[in-house]
């Protein structure tokens, strides 16, 4: 049964060939079709390295640093009360703390190809284990392909 994958004209999916399937994409007889971010049909053979990596993002934390620290500078400068400096260093101190412990990471979905183009894949933190999954099966089959 010939199904056409909403790619292009041109390329048509066996059905009868899925070999794995999960909510990142499928691997289909010597293809690999992508979900996300739209429809995307990779020969495997030109594919040369898939790889998933994590990027932390720090935008949290500068962004409480930097909100705590004006009430740093503001307990330092000013001539406040005891009551004062007590509020501004537990308001200071509570700004500051998750600035140091968050951490809050991107994983991304990397396609190395042949022709030296790079796919790059955003991966939800829910979707990480299929994409996992997805990234060993096309890498076994590339180290298959080579030894053949």
């Amino acid at each position: 049964m010939e199904v056409n994958a909403n790619l292009t004209k041109d390329h048509k999916v066996d059905i009868s060939k899925i070999q794995y399937i999960n909510s990142i994409g499928a691997i289909i007889g010597d293809n690999l079709l992508l979900y996300s971010p739209s429809r995307l049909l990779l020969d495997i053979d030109s594919i040369r390295k898939a790889q998933i990596y994590k990027k932390r993002n720090f935008f949290y934390n500068v962004f409480l640093f930097v909100c705590s620290t004006p009430l740093f500078y503001i307990l330092a400068t000013h001539r406040v009360t005891r009551l004062e400096a007590i509020l501004i260093c537990v308001l200071a101190g509570v700004l500051l703390v998750p600035a140091f412990t968050i951490k809050n990471t991107k994983y991304k979905m990397l396609i190395n190809r042949q022709n030296a183009q790079f796919i790059e894949i955003d991966i939800d933190r829910q979707s990480k284990e299929d994409a996992k999954g997805i990234v060993r099966l096309v890498n076994r089959r590339i180290r298959q392909q080579k030894k053949q």
